[in-house]
């Protein structure tokens, strides 16, 4: 079962996952969305979605904002779920330019990122976390890649994907086994729930 949550921005995705991933595995630091613009991430230490053999944790890769500059914008980074934040040319994925403006590094996707979920399926974690996948990807082929084998595998993917439409988006939303879930205002504060109970039947169907 793969999972994925959408929806405006600001509107709560990341802050969703982050208490549905508290619920199901008790007491974890928040992995950093990009929209949520906090502090490093962290591990859980399972609760065991997974079996035969699962490592039952929590791993993956997370994006997150970078320290407000003098001009009030803020970078965008990837990292591994549970890493520290790292503001270096090798995790910064988008530089916010003034004037309004954005310098995009696809070649980060490529590498770090790419490298990441490698390591995050050989670690045959319970769940993964992929927050969030946006349109900055649409030409980084390894990475994608690596996106497609995380969600072919055993191990449930839990994600954040930006309400947006392109090619590897849509072919995200319409690959069979993905649950793709709007939050809005109205059922931002019940979607943790209906997360927890999907990752329950998840665990009994394994």
């Amino acid at each position: 079962m793969n999972i994925f949550l959408t929806g405006d921005i600001q509107i709560g995705k990341t802050t969703a996952l982050n208490k549905a991933l508290r619920d199901f595995y008790g007491d974890i630091s928040d992995g950093d969305g990009c929209n949520s613009g906090g502090g490093g991430g962290g591990g859980g230490d399972g609760g065991g979605i997974g079996d035969g053999g699962s490592g039952g944790g929590i791993s993956g890769l997370v994006t997150y904002g970078g320290p407000v500059k003098p001009d009030g914008t803020r970078d965008v980074y990837l990292k591994a779920w549970g890493a520290p934040d790292t503001y270096d040319e090798t995790h910064c994925i988008c530089e916010r330019l003034s004037p309004p403006g954005r310098r995009i590094y696809p070649e980060v996707f490529e590498t770090t990122g790419t490298a990441i979920l490698r390591e995050t399926l050989s670690a045959n974690p319970g769940i993964i976390i992929l927050d969030e996948l946006g349109v900055f990807e649409e030409n980084c082929e390894s990475f994608k890649t690596a996106v497609f084998a995380c969600l072919s595998s055993d191990v449930p993917v839990l994600g954040v994907l930006k309400k947006a439409a392109s090619g590897f988006l849509d072919s995200i939303r319409n690959k069979p086994g993905v649950e793709v879930i709007e939050v809005t205002r109205e059922n931002r504060d019940s979607v943790p729930l209906l997360i927890t109970a999907m990752l329950q039947t998840a665990r009994f169907a394994r």
